[in-house]
């Protein structure tokens, strides 16, 4: 049976995260099919960087359930 997708978000597949992700039209926030959730302020300090959300950084998030407050881009 097919995921039902809501209004108001759009849907597609990270390849880094090996899952679809929805994202909010309204926020910008990130939802994870695995659980995992970036606020509007996580997504745009990765946006402000030119920076993605890694494997590692989203197994870190969901292991801690961390918030991404900074970013260090080398």
């Amino acid at each position: 049976m097919p995921k039902e997708h809501k209004p108001g978000f759009r849907y597609k597949w990270n390849e880094a995260l090996g899952q679809e992700i929805a994202i909010s039209e309204k926020t910008g926030a990130v939802y994870c099919e695995d659980g995992v959730y970036y606020s509007p302020e996580e997504v745009a300090l990765l946006k402000e960087t030119g920076s993605r959300i890694t494997k590692n950084v989203h197994l870190v998030k969901k292991a801690i359930d961390g918030t991404i407050i900074s970013v260090s881009v080398k």
